[in-house]
Parts: C-alpha cells; structure tokens; sequence
C-alpha cells in the first residue's frame, strides 16, 4: 500500500468513531484500536506510558506490511500520533492532529484525570459518559444533534471499563511534547473545532506556531469530536491534506 492514512481513536471512544471518513482514491486507511478498546488486549500493567499505544500501533502496521504512512488521530490519539513521531518519524510522510494538545496535563488537568478514574471504577463507562458529554460535544451539536449525542453515548458505553482505566492514566503521565514539534519536518494538518472546550483553539493555535510545516483548520460550530460533529468540514480538510502529499 502506497498510501497509507493511519487515524487513532480518541478517548474514550473506539475505532466506529471513524465510520464518516472519507479520503481521496488511492489511499487507504488503517484505524486500528488502542489496547483495551474494542475488545483489544490490555496494554501492559505495570506501565503507564503513551508509547505502549505507539508501539501497539506500530506492530499492526508491521502486520499488514505497511512501511510509511500519514499518522493521525483526534484528542488521546493526537497524544498517540505524537509519540509515533517520536518513536518513528523516519517512517511518517506526514501528521495530522486533531482537537489536541502537545503539551502535558497541568496539576488540575491530572487532578481531573484522577477523578475520572475513580468515577469509572466505581461506576463504569455510563458514568464516564454522563461526566464527559457535555464537553466532548460541543452546544451547536448538543442544540441540534441529539443524535449525535446519543451516537457517541452508544461508543462509550461500549468500552471496557478496564481499558477506560488504562488509558486515564497513560493520558495523565504522558510527557511534554511541545519542545519535539520544531524538529517535526513533515507536513502537519492541525485541525480543532471553535467551540472545543477540552482543547480549545487557542492550543492548537500554539501548536501550529511551533510546526515548521503546520496548516491550521478551524472548523465552525463544533466541539471537541469534529470529525463526528462536522465530518462533510472534516473530511474536506483531510482530502485536501492527503492531496497535498501525493
């Protein structure tokens, strides 16, 4: 496969978050999912570390054969893609981050982080829900969406609490990635929705700052899920990247 898009999953959502993507023909697309999602094995217990999803990611592609590709991924996976980067940038032609940050959790940020380990211990992935949609989502799509709403409920209610755990804590522990984006020298599509609230423009705005070769899209009316709250805008912007690269 010559033209290979690898898009990763947010959290704590699954890979059917990906099922409105379209690309351009001649590219295909690998959205594999992250240890304990979707049924997948757990990562390893005795680490916290974002790279075990990395290296999760990068044996599938191995699997299939597939040398080089454009890696991305929209919130956890965005955190996904940038340690790909890091582990693998000889074989990435290109990055797209989505509704996403390079930097770390901030004291609170992991605070939070803990309190939703302890809501899903105790009470499972519908509470998880109850606790993040009306931040995943932006008003727009809540207004006039229900749909979605209940779309994305459905994906998370369907997720292993065990694998929810995990990747609470690789979010909270994971490192610092705004120093790497300067050395970052391969086409990178920033992407974030204007009523995003998790990751809000402006951290995208850094980001883009810091790419030598960074394309920023903001996208009207939705939150955090763009992809899912406005994926005709979305896909837009992603043809029009892997366009670019071919």
């Amino acid at each position: 496969m010559a033209n290979v898009l690898v898009l990763i999953h947010a959290f704590p959502l699954g890979v059917r978050m990906w099922d409105d993507l379209t690309v351009p023909e001649g590219w295909h697309v690998v959205t594999p999912s992250l240890p304990g999602f979707d049924g997948a094995q757990l990562p390893p217990i005795d680490s916290n570390s974002i790279d075990d999803y990395a290296t999760s990611v990068l044996r599938q592609l191995d699997e299939r054969g597939v040398t080089s590709f454009v890696a991305g991924g929209l919130s956890m996976g965005g955190y996904v893609t940038l340690a790909l980067w890091r582990l693998a940038a000889d074989r990435c032609r290109g990055l797209v981050l989505a509704d996403t940050r390079a930097g770390p959790d901030t004291k609170q940020g992991r605070a939070d982080r803990d309190a939703m380990l302890t809501i899903v211990t105790d009470k499972g992935p519908s509470a998880v829900a109850d606790a993040m949609l009306s931040k995943l989502l932006g008003p727009t799509t809540r207004a006039r969406r229900p749909e979605v709403t209940a779309r994305v409920r459905a994906m998370i209610d369907s997720q292993a609490p065990a694998g929810i755990v995990a990747a609470i804590r690789r979010m909270r522990d994971r490192p610092d990635f705004l120093p790497m984006l300067p050395s970052v020298d391969v086409p990178t599509l920033v992407v974030v929705g204007d009523e995003d609230e998790i990751t809000p423009p402006a951290e995208s705005e850094r980001m883009h700052e810091l790419l030598p070769h960074g394309t920023l899209v903001q996208l009207p009316g939705a939150g955090h899920l763009t992809n899912i709250e406005a994926p005709d805008l979305f896909n837009l912007a992603i043809r029009a990247f892997l366009m670019s690269l071919a």
